[in-house]
């Protein structure tokens, strides 16, 4: 288990490192990770995370804790806690998603330790808007059609 904000952060840094190499095909090292707690959560913790590489890049990430003893209050009330949900979403980005290219989020990294109750997933940032709340219906078509 994690014990401090240090080692969470460390963590973080090699999980991208390892991640973002692999994208690029080439070593990429973190500079330095801006983390900020991500308010519009409906069920686990999430940050809006901007990795400064060693090349000056700025990588905008969206990370999920999907740890599910970590859901937050409102999750918990309507949902139960198992890996089910979490192990599904992690395979959805890794497994099923990259082959299909229909524009969902890259998953830029992931620790996954059932051993540390580590369940971190780091997904390209989609920018601030939900697509519930964007009020263009055609785009929720577009977003099923693939289905």
């Amino acid at each position: 288990m994690i014990v401090d904000d240090q080692v969470k952060n460390n963590l973080m840094v090699k999980s991208l490192e390892k991640g973002l190499s692999n994208i690029h095909g080439k070593s990429k090292v973190v500079k330095e990770l801006i983390r900020e707690p991500f308010a519009g959560s409906s069920s686990f913790a999430t940050e809006r995370i901007r990795a400064l590489l060693d090349d000056n890049e700025l990588v905008n990430i969206f990370f999920k804790d999907l740890d599910p003893n970590n859901q937050l209050d409102e999750a918990q009330r309507i949902r139960d806690i198992g890996l089910e949900r979490s192990n599904r979403e992690f395979l959805m980005y890794q497994k099923i998603l990259p082959p299909l290219q229909i524009g969902t989020p890259k998953l830029y990294g992931y620790r996954w330790e059932p051993s540390e109750d580590i369940f971190w997933i780091f997904l390209e940032d989609a920018g601030p808007k939900r697509l519930s709340r964007l009020g263009d219906f055609s785009l929720w078509v577009d977003a099923t059609s693939w289905a």
